[in-house]
């Protein structure tokens, strides 16, 4: 049995959509189950829950499942890394962990954020924050790059985040006046 969903439907429609793959994947009395990345547009608790549902209904059966979620990877499952068409290493998480091949670098960007603050570390601003507090910050941290002459926040819009300005220049106007340029 394969379950299957697109990512080209909304976030409610894909949830809906997942339930129902999961649901027929219950009832059906397959000894194999194939599902292709379940949670991967799913929050956090709503990917919990399913996990925590297909653990327990799929005991008896073998599910080959792929994720981005790593974190959401049983200690006692079997994780098969596969790269450039093959695979790269196999086995349970905390040996996959412990040793040096794709799965602990992939486990450092994606769950601790490691990456991440190693590129925190290089902005002058922050780095003199403890390691603890720029993971904090990295979690709420969201990269984005804009090209020349894009509006980035218009005047009247809501005050709801803050720019680190890493590379550029930033104009400040207020309607059609420029106020300042903030340079990195």
């Amino acid at each position: 049995t394969y379950g299957d969903w697109s990512s080209d439907v909304c976030s409610s429609d894909l949830e809906t959509r997942t339930r129902l793959t999961l649901a027929r994947l219950l009832v059906s009395e397959a000894p194999i189950v194939i599902i292709d990345d379940p949670s991967g547009a799913l929050d956090r608790e709503v990917a919990e829950d399913l996990w925590a549902v297909m653990r327990s209904a799929f005991t008896d059966r073998l599910v080959i499942a792929t994720t981005q979620r790593l974190d959401l990877v049983d200690p006692d499952d079997l994780v098969v890394v596969l790269g450039s068409g093959s695979v790269s290493e196999q086995g349970r998480r905390q040996e996959l962990l412990a040793g040096n091949g794709v799965f602990p670098r992939l486990w450092t960007r994606f769950v601790e954020g490691g990456e991440n603050l190693d590129e925190l570390r290089t902005v002058p601003a922050l780095a003199p924050l403890s390691p603890t507090l720029l993971r904090s910050l990295s979690e709420r941290l969201v990269t984005e790059r804009f090209e020349a002459g894009d509006s980035v926040y218009l005047e009247g819009d809501p005050a709801d985040r803050v720019f680190l300005v890493v590379d550029g220049i930033v104009d400040l106007y207020s309607g059609d006046r420029r106020l300042s340029s903030v340079r990195e």
